[in-house]
């Protein structure tokens, strides 16, 4: 007589857990740029606090069930951005002292939608007039005490670009810049 009895096995496969921090964030509509390691993501509709550490698995949509951690990190809040100029739009960012002059644009565009004309690129400014490269850390150029963080995001062509950043300049502003 032939046994019905079918053995089964079964493998618990848990998924991989990433850690991350949140660089740069808005309140309003909730965005957050989140960096793990040389990748960024950008999670829209999700409110952190900069400085926030996160576990979260990564499915075919991205960044999914986040666990906020306890322990600090060592991103702080550095303050508000408020972004002034053609771009600009007076525009406020909490940013971190790891945020880049690129996160910035990219909520600007993204969020708010302020994107140069055809022909022209944004650029960054310091008040004393010091242009911020796309992948420089704001906080390197800013030295104040006060919470908001005033800078100037305008057009410029070509040629200006070329005039006051030199002949890489191209290599200074990007052009585009794949978020994940």
């Amino acid at each position: 007589m032939l046994s019905r009895h079918v053995q089964h096995t079964f493998k618990v496969i848990q998924p991989e857990r990433t850690k991350g921090v949140v660089v740069t964030a808005l309140k309003s509509p909730p965005v957050a740029i989140l960096r793990a390691g040389n990748v960024t993501h950008v999670l829209f509709g999700e409110k952190f606090e900069v400085g926030s550490t996160l576990s979260y698995s990564i499915d075919q949509t991205g960044p999914v069930d986040f666990h906020k951690s306890r322990h600090g990190s060592e991103v702080y809040r550095l303050g508000t951005a408020q972004l002034n100029g053609a771009l600009g739009g007076g525009e406020k960012i909490e940013m971190s002292q790891i945020t880049t002059a690129l996160h910035l644009k990219f909520l600007s565009e993204r969020v708010y939608g302020h994107k140069p004309k055809e022909g022209q690129v944004g650029a960054l400014k310091v008040p004393g007039g010091a242009f911020i490269k796309d992948h420089c850390y704001v906080a390197d150029f800013y030295r104040g005490t006060t919470p908001t963080i005033t800078l100037s995001y305008d057009e410029l062509t070509a040629e200006d670009a070329r005039k006051h950043m030199g002949p890489s300049w191209k290599t200074l502003l990007a052009a585009t810049h794949d978020f994940k």
